[in-house]
């Protein structure tokens, strides 16, 4: 009996295989085994990037595949493929190029900018299908979560961007560090307490090449610069010059800053200025500057 059961099923099975009606109407193919893109060796070599809205606003995403960490830029205007490839350009003129980079197949990604975009820069660009987000399942579960946590910071009236900062600082889990730290090798400071620490093996090599070459660039500039001007006190009468007109006004020192070569007059914040004697050294408010560039900020005055 269940022999010939059996033999019932499978021939009603190879007749609904035959028959064309039969497979258009067929239920849709359970999904297959989750295929995982193979796991990058450092950070910044492969990246996933996508489209998503959030409140009437299209964003940009690019995630890294190693560090997990995701830079989000909102889009103004219509998202056009070349307005992708600019945006993506900015970001790795500052982070450099990886080696490929995946997306869906949506006209952003697929239009030619795209394409020659990823053939001068000499990067692979792999495309998923739209259908099957699963195919690119890390940048969909980053969607996911930046949406997440800007709504949530929209909602409860707090700084977007320090939202994605302690996101981006915080460590994936007990055993891994934040993505800050696996993309950059450093921690960064967010609005919670974190102590930071240079724990690059050659620091001390470094600190002291850094020091030289600080000592070598001051050098050459002194070799071009005046002698150090004499400290003014508070009361002491100065003259102001403009950068663009090349007049002089008078002046007194009414305060000391705490800034090195930083004063206060009646109406600006001035960075070392000379006596009413000496027509050697230039301050700035406004539009003025001193010899040797440094800038004047004006102070504040508001109408009662």
């Amino acid at each position: 009996m269940r022999v010939l059961e059996q033999y019932k099923l499978g021939y009603i099975e190879n007749l609904e295989r035959k028959c064309s009606i039969c497979q258009q109407a067929q239920r849709t193919q359970s999904h297959e085994p989750l295929l995982q893109h193979g796991l990058p060796t450092r950070p910044w070599q492969f990246l996933g990037t996508d489209l998503f809205y959030l409140a009437g606003d299209e964003y940009l995403i690019i995630s890294d595949y190693y560090s997990k960490f995701s830079f989000v830029k909102k889009i103004g205007g219509r998202a056009t493929s070349q307005t992708i490839v600019n945006i993506t350009k900015s970001i790795f003129a500052e982070q450099g190029v990886p080696e490929t980079i995946i997306s869906d197949n949506g006209p952003q990604f697929d239009g030619q900018a795209y394409k020659v975009f990823a053939e001068k820069w000499g990067f692979d660009h792999v495309t998923a299908s739209p259908h099957y987000p699963q195919s690119n399942g890390l940048i969909e579960r980053q969607v996911q979560t930046v949406k997440r946590v800007l709504t949530k910071a929209r909602a409860a009236g707090i700084d977007v961007d320090m939202a994605m900062l302690v996101l981006r600082s915080t460590p994936i889990d007990h055993h891994l560090p934040s993505p800050a730290e696996l993309l950059n090798a450093r921690r960064m400071k967010a609005n919670l307490p974190t102590r930071i620490y240079n724990n690059a093996p050659n620091k001390d090599v470094t600190m002291q090449r850094l020091l030289q070459w600080q000592a070598s660039q001051k050098a050459y500039y002194d070799e071009k610069a005046g002698g150090s001007l004499a400290l003014l006190i508070k009361g002491q009468p100065i003259r102001i010059q403009d950068q663009t007109s090349g007049q002089w006004r008078p002046g007194i020192v009414t305060g000391i800053r705490p800034e090195q070569r930083s004063y206060e007059d009646a109406g600006t914040n001035c960075h070392q200025v000379g006596d009413d004697n000496s027509a050697s050294s230039e301050a700035v408010a406004n539009t003025y500057r001193t010899r040797s560039g440094r800038a004047v900020i004006p102070r504040k005055v508001f109408d009662m």
